[in-house]
């Protein structure tokens, strides 16, 4: 979903509807992206990756997709 300051993802419409966890949320403002966990870990799993190599590779995506170069990129992995 677009926002005035950038763009959000949710898992699911699912997700969406009720207000739960966003998986992607974009910055222009502060040219800066947060990827979820849960989504970094994912990727790296499904890929064989380090989970700083799915989070730059999950960056990249996000960049082409919206056309957004960002300056800081980051997680909550590791904050539970």
């Amino acid at each position: 979903m677009k926002y005035h300051s950038g763009y959000v993802f949710w898992d699911s419409k699912e997700s969406w509807e009720s207000g739960g966890y966003i998986s992607i949320n974009t910055n222009r403002v502060n040219k800066e992206c947060f990827v979820s966990s849960d989504l970094v870990v994912e990727v790296a799993s499904f890929f064989s990756l380090d989970l700083e190599t799915a989070l730059n590779i999950i960056g990249e995506w996000i960049k082409t997709k919206i056309d957004f170069d960002f300056d800081y990129i980051f997680s909550d992995y590791g904050a539970d």
